[in-house]
């Protein structure tokens, strides 16, 4: 939620926002998450790939979307 990121980036986090998809797409970004931590950003899969992330749940498609604080981006 909007609220939770909010209290991570007052705590110093840099918060990016992820949509969960409902369909594999190739043409954009993901984002593979485990709680509340990227492990990585893949951009524009092919569509075995894209189909493969969707079937594990742990992906989502990047929105480009980020919340922070200027202090935790100047550090």
């Amino acid at each position: 939620s909007v609220a939770r990121a909010a209290a991570l980036a007052a705590a110093g986090q840099i918060v990016t926002f992820g949509v969960k998809p409902d369909r594999p797409e190739t043409g954009f970004g993901y984002i593979e998450a485990e709680a509340d931590r990227v492990l990585r950003f893949v951009e524009k899969p092919n569509a075995p790939t894209a189909a493969q992330f969707i079937a594990s749940g742990r992906f989502f498609w990047n929105s480009g979307m980020f919340c922070f604080t200027a202090r935790a981006m100047l550090e």
